[in-house]
């Protein structure tokens, strides 16, 4: 984390070479990089064991839907989705459509971006349009 400061906070993510630059710095630690299979089962782990927690806290109510923190999803997450036994999952879509169609990816349903959520059915929310005007000052 420090040198990532050190070298330009989240603009250091902007250099084609940053994760090269990580690795050496992961090289001179105790520390070791997981291998693909290690974050695979981490990954599986904690899918696993989220909807586990939600189901029994859901008075066992069987959770088949998430939400990615940050709406980040990854590849290997995506496909461990369906293997776990959920039936869909929204995250963010980094290119092409935003919007959610018949027949499209389960598992990369469209977040709603955090200006509308004011929108959703409220007292004291703001309209669709009001949103639409704030989020393109942004």
């Amino acid at each position: 984390m420090d040198l990532v400061q050190r070298e330009g906070g989240k603009t250091f993510f902007n250099r084609p070479d940053w994760e090269d630059i990580l690795t050496k710095a992961a090289g001179t630690e105790s520390g070791r990089l997981e291998t693909s299979e290690e974050r695979r089962r981490a990954i599986l782990d904690e899918l696993v064991q989220a909807r586990e927690m939600l189901s029994a806290r859901l008075s066992g109510h069987k959770v088949k839907h998430m939400c990615f923190p940050f709406s980040i999803c990854g590849t290997t997450a995506e496909s461990l989705l369906k293997e776990t036994g959920y039936e869909t999952a929204f995250a963010d879509r980094l290119f092409g459509f935003r919007s959610v169609e018949s027949g499209g990816n389960p598992y990369r349903l469209m977040r709603l971006k955090h200006q509308f959520i004011f929108c959703l059915p409220g007292m004291g929310r703001q309209s669709f349009l009001k949103a639409l005007e704030t989020g393109k000052e942004q």
